[in-house]
């Protein structure tokens, strides 16, 4: 019953036949507020070698609960959507569509799935391999990028290259599946001129106003966070790109 308190406040969708009792439906077909404004799928690392901890769902969740203190619907912690753990457990910490805490200022748009281990030294394990191909052919319509894509970071680490993605998609392509979309414009999306930037934020800022206009979409809690979106990006607009420019990390242009 809370939990489908917390779905209707919040805007979550369950699917067709879900019990809340036991718990029984397919978290993967669960549909956040922002699942219609997701366009990548991104890929991170948790930077911990598998040597050093071979089971790190405990480690990340309880990280990011002291960074970032933001409970998800799902009751966890985790700031991204899934963790393939070392031995390829999949753990759901956000639902598809619900904001994550994994790419600073991409955390609405981005499906965000971590690999446990650090690959600026080691390799996924196949099992991880396995599950990650696997979860990245259920949504075929999302353009697969790195969070490297987003960021002036490593991370997914440097071992992994779009060519090693593009390999082991093909290696497990489930059979009759479709090709799917990889990232392979500019490695640094952050790097761009910052009037396309501000531009970015213009377009995000006309998003998330439609978004807290839509009634049958968002609750009341949620319509308050957004507003706090939209007056950051409003403080962003008031900025000239030369004055973006300047303040180099940003964090008034970030959400």
């Amino acid at each position: 019953m809370i939990l489908l308190i917390l779905a209707v406040l919040f805007g979550f969708v369950f699917p067709v036949g879900a019990s809340t009792k036991n718990q029984s439906f397919d978290i993967s077909n669960m549909r956040g507020p922002f699942a219609k404004y997701i366009v990548y799928v991104a890929i991170h690392h948790t930077e911990i070698r598998a040597s050093n901890n071979s089971h790190q769902l405990e480690s990340v969740n309880n990280f990011h609960h002291s960074r970032f203190n933001e409970l998800s619907f799902l009751g966890k912690w985790g700031g991204y959507n899934i963790l393939i753990d070392v031995d390829g457990t999949v753990t759901w910490f956000r639902v598809y569509g619900e904001k994550t805490a994994a790419q600073l200022a991409y955390n609405f748009s981005v499906f965000s799935i971590c690999l446990a281990g650090n690959f600026d030294i080691d390799m996924p394990k196949p099992p991880q391999i396995r599950a990650l191909v696997s979860l990245l052919y259920n949504y075929p319509d999302l353009i697969i990028a790195f969070h490297r894509d987003f960021a002036d970071r490593k991370c997914p680490g440097e071992n992994l290259s779009k060519n090693w993605l593009a390999r082991i998609l093909k290696t497990y392509k489930p059979k009759d599946a479709h090709p799917l979309k990889i990232y392979m414009g500019n490695p640094n999306l952050k790097a761009q001129d910052y009037t396309l930037i501000a531009s970015e934020h213009q377009q995000d800022r006309e998003k998330y106003l439609e978004l807290s206009n839509d009634n049958s979409q968002i609750g009341k809690f949620e319509k308050a966070k957004l507003k706090k979106i939209i007056d950051r990006l409003d403080g962003c607009q008031r900025r000239s790109p030369l004055k973006l420019k300047r303040h180099k990390k940003k964090k008034a242009c970030h959400i």
